[in-house]
């Protein structure tokens, strides 16, 4: 019986035969990776800003309807170069029942810029219990837009942030896979080079 041993020369050989295609690998894991994540982002960012466009909106001072279809959280943007907030707004809530709602000022901070550049800014917040009409009257300054509508962040933070980690997973993926395979074509080498 004739037994055949492949020799040092013969695995290191394919070890580095096989690189080459890590590297290829990694490559191609990063660049879909980066495409799909950024256009994952960049299409939620631009759906939330077409949303924003479709709020509910009146100039200051005025009196506007929302149509409410099922029972949420509202959230009241000030629309306007100006530095306004809460304190600087009459608000008055009426739901369709014809109560008074209390408008809250908004917990934390929320902007956001619509297509023509028009910076937004969460000032407050009101429960929506109930689906009808709800009625909301702003006075206190001259100037901007006031506007009701669901959570800018809500919508679009969570597709943003999903584009995001795609981006950064792949690349860290790509830089793994990289940095191992360098690691074992130097280990190649090395092991090479000792049975010389």
């Amino acid at each position: 019986m004739t037994t055949i041993t492949a020799g040092p020369h013969a695995r290191t050989a394919s070890a580095r035969g096989r690189s080459p295609g890590a590297y290829w690998l990694a490559a191609v894991l990063a660049v879909v990776g980066v495409v799909a994540g950024s256009t994952l982002a960049w299409n939620t960012f631009l759906a939330g800003q077409r949303r924003v466009d479709s709020f509910d909106r009146v100039a200051i001072p005025g009196t506007m309807t929302v149509e409410v279809d099922e029972p949420e959280g509202l959230v009241v943007y000030y629309e306007g170069d100006a530095n306004i907030g809460f304190d600087d707004l009459t608000l008055t809530v009426t739901d369709p029942a014809g109560r008074a709602l209390i408008a809250r000022r908004y917990s934390g901070e929320m902007v956001y810029e619509t297509i023509d550049l028009t910076k937004g800014t969460a000032v407050a917040t009101f429960d929506a219990d109930l689906v009808g009409t709800y009625e909301v009257t702003v006075d206190g300054v001259a100037w901007g837009d006031l506007v009701v509508g669901e959570s800018f962040a809500r919508r679009t933070l969570p597709g943003v942030l999903g584009g995001l980690a795609i981006v950064a997973g792949s690349l860290l993926a790509a830089f793994v896979l990289v940095t191992v395979t360098f690691a074992r074509r130097s280990m190649s080498r090395r092991d090479q080079g000792g049975q010389r």
